[in-house]
């Protein structure tokens, strides 16, 4: 038997191709089992952090809710603050943040929670009209000690 395949549209590329013939059927079975076990693995864990993001427009200091994914700032009438949530809340999660308007002497800021960092920006990230900044938790299931954003 060839390198096992599986029955559906995969977005995993294992290169099979190169799996030498195998002649036991079980084993065939077994690889095929697998490769279609980390297939849905892979897609639930899409499906989780894409699952009820929303975008939202905010005027004033807002703090980013896990269920929030693009924040967009109106700064025409005060300054704004914007404060990402604990990165150990929403490990993996990515957040877009985009300034629509801003009035003459106001200020956007970007933060992290308490004393998380954005990269190297301890004291956060400043943004000016239609500037944008997207931000990855570095927390993830795989690292759960790693805490703050990167900018990605």
């Amino acid at each position: 038997m060839g390198a096992p395949t599986n029955t559906y549209s995969s977005s995993i590329n294992l290169n099979l191709g190169h799996v030498p013939p195998i002649e036991d059927r079980n084993l065939y079975e077994y690889l095929l089992d697998v490769h279609n076990a980390l297939e849905i693995l892979v897609t639930a864990q899409t499906d989780v952090v894409a699952l009820d993001k929303t975008a939202v427009l905010v005027s004033s200091n807002y703090t980013v809710l896990p269920t929030d994914r693009t924040i967009y700032v109106d700064a025409s009438a005060n300054n704004v603050i914007v404060t990402l949530p604990a990165s150990n809340d929403v490990p993996g999660s990515i957040f877009d943040i985009k300034v629509l308007a801003q009035g003459t002497g106001y200020t956007i800021s970007v933060i992290g929670s308490g004393a998380e960092i954005i990269d190297d920006y301890a004291t956060g990230v400043g943004l000016d009209i239609w500037e944008d900044i997207t931000c990855r938790s570095k927390t993830t299931l795989d690292t759960p000690s790693l805490t703050g954003y990167a900018i990605i």
